[in-house]
Formats: structure tokens, sequence, C-alpha cells
């Protein structure tokens, strides 16, 4: 019966070992349950976390994408005024090119036209100076004329201012 006995004892320390064993093996697999629902817990806020981020990095996506339409449609009418502008500007440049060439022109004519008063001057200042001289000579000869009407009679009088005329250049005729 000893034998019995020590074989139950045995059979129950066995059993006791086994319980513990098993016992620490559960409290470790509790744990490690807990763990894992709180890692799991964990993980579950990091992922709607995640999927709150993700919501707001679609709403900025779509946000930068309508800003990116809308700067394209921007550049589109950006460049559009710029052609306008290059053109205006072309025509601009080619107005300036064809009004130089006109003041050029201009220049040139009023240059032209200087010239021709400077010498329509001079040509009024030496018919000035002839008629000055013709009317000294005119008075000259009126005196003589005078002079000579008054001994000679008046037919001699219109022939020495006839001949005084040509002399100076003025031709007569009756």
């Amino acid at each position: 019966m000893n034998l019995k006995k020590d074989k139950l004892k045995s059979s129950l320390s066995e059993a006791k070992t086994k319980f513990k064993a098993l016992t620490l093996e559960k409290d470790d697999l509790e744990k490690t349950l807990r763990n894992t629902q709180g890692e799991n817990i964990n993980l579950t806020s990091e992922k709607d976390k995640l999927a709150k981020s993700e919501k707001e990095l679609q709403s900025n996506l779509a946000a930068l994408t309508l800003r990116q339409v809308k700067l394209e449609k921007f550049s589109k009418v950006l460049q559009t005024k710029i052609s306008l502008v290059t053109a205006e500007k072309d025509k601009l440049a080619t107005s300036l090119k064809q009004s130089r060439q006109e003041v050029d022109t201009l220049t040139v004519n009023r240059d032209e036209l200087v010239t021709k008063l400077r010498t329509t001057e001079m040509q009024i200042a030496e018919l000035a100076f002839e008629k000055y001289t013709l009317n000294s000579s005119l008075r000259d000869a009126q005196s003589v004329i005078s002079e000579v009407t008054l001994e000679k009679g008046e037919h001699f009088h219109s022939f020495i201012l006839t001949v005084l005329l040509t002399k100076s250049g003025v031709s007569l005729k009756y």
C-alpha cells in the first residue's frame, strides 16, 4: 500500500506540478492575451488615426487638385493675355518704326524748307537791295529829267527816262 500511496503521492505531486505549470502557462497566456488586446486597442486607435489622416489627405489632395485646375485655367488666361500684349507690343513697335520714319522724312522736309526759306530770304534781301538801288537810280533819273525837262521840254523827258530804265534792266513797252 505504501507503494500505491507513494505512486499516488508521486502522481499527485506530478499533477500539482503540471497544474502549477498549466496555471503559469494560463497566466502567461492571459497576460499575452491582455497585451495582445492592448496592442489590438492601440492598433485599432492607430488604424482610426490613420483612417482619419487618410481622409484629411484625400481632402487636401482634392483641394490641391481643384487649386491645380484653377491655376492651369489662370495660366491659360495669362498666356492668352501675354499673347495679346505681345501682339500689341509688336504693333506698337511697327507703328513706332513707321512714326520714326515719318519723323525722319519730316525732318528732311523741314531741313529742305529751312534751306529754301533761307534762299528765299537771301533773294528777298537781294531784291530789296535792287529795289533800293532802282529807287535811288529812279530818283536820280527823275532829278536829271526834271532839270533837262526844264531845259529841253517834255519829249526829251520820256526819252531820258527810257534810256535810264533800260540801263538799269527795266524794259518799258509802249
